[in-house]
């Protein structure tokens, strides 16, 4: 191989490695000009770092979990708690609720109840309720998170009871199950 050859396959795999990074939203313009020319050393540090920007429609409660599990990964605390890929029926849920609720809300702004009419005052109190419902549920799943995130981080800085993670674990996995559930019946 000439030296040209190498300059253009070094060249070539600097690009993909930016290109790569810049998909995963790692990098400022900076890094990635230098990932261009210093990719043997850079791309394991941006490719692997964890955390990065929650992807888009992501819950920052949801984000924030998945970043605290990878933080306890090979620590005492993992075999207690989910792996991170198995949370994404529960990013699925939460983006389909918050959905759902934009879409009720669009609807009842548009819908303006005259108050003459008792079957389309009865239509929209079961939107209406619909709508509370379908916030609860939202608001329950994102303090889950929150919650769990909190006992994860405590275990980890402390080492405290590990109880009080399990507990909250086997209850975020009996919410994913269900939202898988809700998300594909089928399965």
């Amino acid at each position: 191989m000439r030296l040209l050859e190498l300059a253009l396959l070094y060249a070539l795999i600097g690009v993909g490695a930016c290109a790569l990074s810049a998909r995963r939203g790692r990098g400022g313009a900076g890094d990635l000009a230098l990932m261009l020319l210093l990719w043997p050393m850079l791309a394991p540090v941006l490719l692997t770092a964890p955390g990065g920007p929650p992807q888009a429609g992501e819950a920052p409660e949801l984000a924030g979990l998945l970043e605290a599990l990878r933080s306890v990964q090979g620590t005492r605390v993992a075999p207690l708690l989910p792996a991170p890929d198995r949370l994404a029926p529960l990013g699925s849920r939460l983006r389909a609720l918050e959905l759902r609720a934009g879409e009720l809300e669009a609807v009842l702004r548009q819908r303006q109840v005259s108050g003459e009419d008792p079957e389309e005052a009865a239509s929209h109190g079961r939107l209406a309720a619909m709508l509370e419902e379908t916030r609860r549920e939202r608001e329950g799943l994102v303090a889950l998170c929150r919650r769990l995130r909190a006992q994860i981080l405590v275990v980890r800085f402390s080492g405290a009871d590990e109880g009080d993670v399990r507990e909250l674990a086997a209850e975020l996995l009996g919410r994913v199950e269900g939202a898988r559930a809700a998300v594909d019946p089928g399965a």
